[in-house]
């Protein structure tokens, strides 16, 4: 045979190899096409997606719901449509040959063992693939169509970025799906691999349930710490924990000021701490707070003043001018026919800016914009004042020399003794009840220009909004302090505690349904999260997680002198896991393909 005619035929064995090879993909997807099963599931796997796309989509009061939201159809389709698809799959291309002699018609052929199962394990791929592909487009169709319904650009950012994690772990999924179903099949009967998914189908339904009820247990546990009268809540002392962590790596609501005002209390003591927590610190306190943060740090003061503001008709007023009541002095000018004015002047060196005069290049001050606005679209400011108005005079300070005021009948030359025993806030806060329902028998003036002028001067939404974020924030440094520097009493309840955390750090470990769980909802990219206003520091860093699914947790363990260890780890590694679970389909692919080349098939 001559030289062209070696390589003619050496050409056309080759052609043949990949015909046949072609042929066997052919003919393991066609057995898989014929099934009427498989379209069932693909078309309620679509039908799935369109129905929650949609719900997302038009129902979703807010992104993180939509990430709640989202988990019930990753439950669904994972755990009941990938899989049963996959099982359906394998006993189509793999079990039913063993069984009904195709496998062996196979074998009779001029190939080996090794190749049939790679094209085979291909076929299953392939399958996988166009299930996968088919439902994921339409997840995303359905996400384009829910945008252009709603016109939310954020809402199909985020829906977007949720269909391709969700592709990246179905993929995972079904690669330890794949390799463990082939597995079982080379030694097992396709009803007994039936059951074995069903069972796992059935468990992974019920997901994170027993890390709910368990958590749900343990997380509201008190616990007790020396010198300290109040009881911590175990899911107070982890939100306290989780703050630190979250605030230090930006990853809250309004990121940059909140860091800032973190660190700023962090630099001072506990005792100091409690005293400002509580409102109690004196006048040099506030002004340094007030000059070295909000002024030198945010930018956020300016010099106010109220210059001799006269206000006429006085009919009631509390405390002294002058050295005598000042009672007398309206009883003394009624008897005498007059009406009794008073003059004030309120000086603010440390006075917030208003929104209005905020600097679009300064971070601080647009994070702060930002809230502002959210809580105008939240609250009546009105309303808002008065649920406010005895805690916001914690950022409030005056210039003792320029606040004075002076009390004169009308039509008497006005006095120059500039008393300075007036509290500006006191008479706000009387003003402010007066004209909202309230009927207090001080601060009564009939001028109502100078009544308004005079709360004005305080109703500033910057200075109400930043004394709250101040407050909560001033609690979780002092919460994280108490952590910090205060040992846990040994008490029952910390055994309960302990005890319980034990267990299910050992049914953890070894539950297979938690692993999955979490290598699924630890990949997702969560929202920031904010305070909740009007709660009194409350910030739930559960929001955007779905009862039932599993998350990654942490154990709360004591140091050599019983101090809550700040280094926590979490119960489970969740990477390491999913490597050991990609190795392991690696090996069971491997041992599926050993015993099917000694396999005896007949």
């Amino acid at each position: 045979m001559g030289l062209k005619e070696k390589v003619f035929a050496g050409q056309t064995k080759k052609f043949k190899r990949k015909a046949s090879s072609l042929s066997i993909i052919k003919f393991a997807i066609a057995r898989v096409k014929s099934s009427i099963i498989i379209w069932v599931l693909l078309g309620l796997s679509s039908t799935l997606f369109i129905g929650i796309g949609l719900m997302l989509f038009l129902s979703s009061a807010t992104a993180e719901s939509l990430i709640i939201n989202f988990q019930y159809g990753v439950l669904i389709f994972n755990n009941i449509f990938l899989i049963l698809f996959i099982l359906l799959v394998v006993t189509k291309i793999f079990s039913q040959e063993f069984a009904n002699g195709t496998y062996l018609l196979i074998l009779s052929k001029p190939y080996s063992r090794f190749s049939i199962f790679l094209l085979k394990l291909l076929s299953v791929w392939l399958m996988v693939f166009f299930f996968l592909g088919s439902n994921m487009l339409i997840a995303f169709l359905i996400g384009y169509l829910g945008e252009v319904i709603t016109n939310n650009e954020n809402y199909f950012s985020l829906y977007k970025n949720l269909i391709l994690k969700l592709l990246i772990y179905s993929l995972m999924l079904s690669y330890f799906t794949i390799s463990g179903t082939i597995f079982t099949s080379t030694f097992l009967n396709s009803q007994v691999v039936l059951i074995i998914n069903v069972i796992f189908c059935s468990l992974f339904l019920i997901g994170g349930m027993p890390y709910s009820l368990i958590m749900n247990i343990g997380n509201n546990i008190s616990l007790n710490f020396e010198n300290v009268t109040q009881d911590y809540q175990v899911k107070n002392i982890k939100n306290a924990l989780l703050f630190n962590k979250n605030v230090e790596q930006e990853n809250v609501k309004y990121p940059k000021i909140s860091k800032a005002i973190y660190d700023f209390y962090m630099q001072k003591d506990l005792p100091t701490i409690n005293l400002i927590l509580a409102n109690n610190d004196d006048s040099n306190s506030r002004t340094e707070r007030l000059e070295n943060l909000y002024h030198q740090v945010f930018d956020l003061t300016k010099f106010q003043q109220l210059n001799k503001l006269t206000g006429s008709d006085v009919t009631s007023w509390k405390g002294t001018f002058n050295g005598q009541s000042i009672s007398s002095i309206i009883t003394k000018n009624v008897a005498n026919g007059k009406d009794t004015n008073i003059n004030v002047t309120v000086t603010n060196k440390f006075a917030f800016k208003t929104i209005e005069e905020f600097d679009d290049n300064n971070p601080y001050q647009q994070e702060l914009k930002q809230l502002v606005n959210y809580y105008a679209k939240n609250f009546d400011w009105n309303t808002y004042y008065n649920l406010r108005l005895f805690y916001f005079n914690s950022l409030v300070t005056f210039d003792s020399n320029e606040t004075y005021f002076n009390v004169y009948g009308s039509g008497d030359s006005e006095p120059t003794i500039n008393d300075k025993g007036i509290d500006p806030i006191d008479i706000f806060q009387t003003f402010y009840q007066q004209d909202n329902g309230g009927s207090l028998p001080y601060y009564v003036i009939n001028d109502q220009t100078f009544k308004q002028k005079f709360k004005d001067f305080f109703q500033n939404p910057v200075l109400f909004v930043t004394q709250e974020l101040e407050k909560n924030i001033i609690q979780k440094v002092y919460d994280y302090k108490i952590i910090q520097t205060q040992p846990v009493k040994i008490t029952n309840n910390l055994k309960q505690y302990q005890s319980l955390s034990e267990k299910y750090s050992l049914i953890s470990k070894v539950n297979i349904i938690e692993h999955w769980n979490q290598i699924w909802t630890s990949s997702l990219s969560y929202l920031p999260t904010g305070f909740a206003p009007l709660e009194n520091s409350h910030i739930d860093f559960d929001n955007q997680k779905n009862l039932l699914m599993s998350y990654q947790d942490f154990p709360l363990q004591l140091t050599a002198d019983n101090k809550i260890a700040l280094n926590y780890q979490p119960y489970l590694n969740i990477t390491l896991i999913r490597d050991i679970y990609l190795y392991l389909a690696a090996g069971l692919i491997i041992l599926s393909a050993l015993i099917l080349q000694r396999k005896n098939i007949t």
